[in-house]
């Protein structure tokens, strides 16, 4: 680390570094949920017929409002 004005500074390429490990890092995080932790033989979602129901509603104007469903099989 250097010091600029009583302040720690990050080199940049140290910076560039540390930033591109956190990024794998959070991929390698995610990549693990999403796939609901790996190594079970029991699969994260039971199989079947799934509806979600996805609503949204203007921040502005609660007036304006908009829905979907989706619907969603695992098998």
């Amino acid at each position: 680390m250097q010091k600029r004005n009583g302040e720690f500074v990050i080199p940049f390429r140290r910076r560039r570094w540390t930033s591109m490990l956190a990024h794998l890092l959070l991929v390698a995080a995610m990549d693990t949920i999403g796939c609901g932790g790996g190594g079970s033989s029991t699969p994260a979602t039971t199989a079947g017929n799934y509806t979600f129901t996805v609503a949204a509603t203007d921040s502005a104007n609660t007036k304006i409002t908009a829905s979907t469903t989706i619907s969603v099989t695992v098998q």
